[in-house]
């Protein structure tokens, strides 16, 4: 599939599978995918605190934080 392709086209049969046989969940819009994951509690505390001083979603802070890791503009 490639980057242009958009998943919410797909039939729930034709969408990707995870490496344990589960569906991959995406947005309406088709531009963001569901992860599921852990972090520290300490990590946790300012994450939160962040994201209030910034007004925004912790969803928010971590998404950019991978795009600014991984050089995506």
């Amino acid at each position: 599939m490639s980057g242009n392709d958009s998943d919410e086209s797909l039939s729930p049969a034709r969408r990707p599978r995870g490496p344990r046989g589960g569906r991959t969940t995406i947005s309406q819009d088709g531009l963001l995918i569901r992860k599921t994951f852990y972090i520290d509690r300490d990590v946790e505390v300012f994450l939160r605190n962040e994201a209030h001083e910034q007004k925004t979603t912790e969803a928010a802070i971590v998404r950019q934080l991978l795009r600014d890791h991984y050089g995506v503009e």
